[in-house]
C-alpha cells in the first residue's frame, strides 16, 4: 500500500505540535525541557564570579564613606590657615612706630577645635629671657596672613604683669616638682627636730632654759610643715618627793613646752601632754648628772 507524502507531512506536524504543548503544561512529568534562549539575568548568574575578599569589602566601604564628604577645594578669603598664624609676628600697634612684641609659638583651641587664643613669646621684648603669654584671639586685630603679621594693643607693663602661660603638662610637672621639694624640706626639718627629742629642767623647776630655745624652734618648724604629725609631750621628774608631787611637776614641765610650741605657731591640736612623774627614770644612779637626766620633757611620736 502506498502512503501519500501529504499525509506523512501532516502526521509529523501534528506530533511536533503535541510535543510543544506538553512542554508548556506545568507539572507534567513527561514535559521536555524548554529550548528557549536563556535570559540575561540567568546568563549573569551562570557566569562564574570571583570570590570577594576582605580588602574588596573595605574598599567598597571606604568608597561609600568618601562619597559623603564635602571636600574643601581651596582656602577662601574668610578663612586662614593655622600655618599662617604660627610664627606670625605680633606688633603692639599699627603704624610706623609699631614695635614687635613677639612671635606666635602655639595656638589655643577649645574642645570643639575652635581657635580661642595664641601663645606669644614676649621674653625678648621684655628683656627678661623666655616668657610665653596667652592672648585671646578676640584681642588680635589687623591679621595679614600674607605678611604674617598681626596687632595686639598691649603695653609693655601689661605684658610684664601678665602670667606666664603654662600648659596642663607644665602645670603637672610644676606640681610634681613642688611636692618633691616639699618632701625634701620636710625630711630636713624632721631630721633637725628629732636630733633633740628632750628638754631638761633644773631641780624642782618647770621653766625652759634659754639654751633649749633652738629645740623649741626646730620642733615648731617641723610641726608647722607637717600638720598631720601629732606629738606627745611627756614630763618626768626625779626620785625625790612624793608620787603625787612629781606627777604634778612633770605635767607643769610638759605644759611649759606645749605653751612654747603654741607661741611659735604650732596648733594645739597637734600636741598632747602626759606626766610619768618618777615612774620611768632613765638613770638610777645617786648622782647629780643622773638625777638631771630624769628631769625632762620627751617629744614622743605615737
Amino acid at each position: 500500500m502506498r502512503t501519500c507524502p501529504s499525509l506523512i507531512l501532516l502526521a509529523t506536524a501534528v506530533a511536533l505540535g503535541a510535543t510543544a504543548a506538553a512542554a508548556e503544561r506545568p507539572g507534567d512529568a513527561n514535559a521536555l525541557p524548554s529550548r528557549s534562549a536563556p535570559t540575561a539575568a540567568a546568563s549573569q548568574a551562570a557566569k562564574p564570579q570571583p570570590p570577594q575578599t576582605a580588602t574588596d569589602t573595605a574598599n567598597v566601604a571606604q568608597g561609600e564613606k568618601a562619597a559623603g564628604i564635602a571636600f574643601i577645594a581651596n582656602e577662601t578669603s574668610s578663612q586662614i590657615l593655622a600655618s599662617s598664624i604660627l610664627s606670625m609676628s605680633i606688633q603692639n600697634r599699627s603704624g610706623d612706630d609699631a614695635k614687635r612684641i613677639g612671635t606666635v609659638n602655639d595656638l589655643i583651641m577649645d574642645k570643639h577645635h575652635k581657635l580661642v587664643g595664641i601663645v606669644v613669646g614676649v621674653g625678648g621684648f621684655l628683656g627678661m629671657g623666655q616668657k610665653n603669654v596667652g592672648i585671646p584671639w578676640s584681642a588680635v586685630a589687623n591679621v595679614n596672613s600674607e605678611k604674617r603679621v598681626a596687632v595686639v594693643n598691649v603695653t609693655k607693663a601689661e605684658l610684664q604683669e601678665a602670667p606666664a602661660f603654662a600648659t596642663t603638662q607644665d602645670q603637672s610637672h610644676t606640681g610634681d616638682q613642688k611636692e618633691k621639694e616639699r618632701q625634701l624640706k620636710l625630711k630636713a626639718l624632721e631630721a633637725r627636730a628629732t636630733t633633740h627629742d628632750s628638754i631638761y629642767f633644773a631641780y624642782n623647776d618647770a621653766h625652759i632654759a634659754p639654751r633649749y630655745q633652738f629645740v623649741i624652734e626646730a620642733w615648731s618648724a617641723y610641726l608647722r610643715a607637717a600638720p598631720d604629725v601629732k606629738i606627745e609631750l611627756q614630763g618626768t621628774a626625779g626620785p625625790h618627793g612624793s608620787q603625787r608631787y612629781n606627777d604634778a611637776l612633770g605635767r607643769q614641765r610638759a605644759l611649759a613646752v606645749q605653751s612654747a610650741l603654741i607661741a611659735n605657731g604650732v596648733p594645739e591640736s597637734q600636741l598632747s601632754i602626759t606626766s610619768s612623774g618618777k615612774d620611768y627614770p632613765v638613770c638610777t644612779q645617786a648622782t647629780d648628772a643622773c638625777r638631771q637626766d630624769n628631769r625632762r620633757v620627751d617629744f614622743i611620736r605615737p
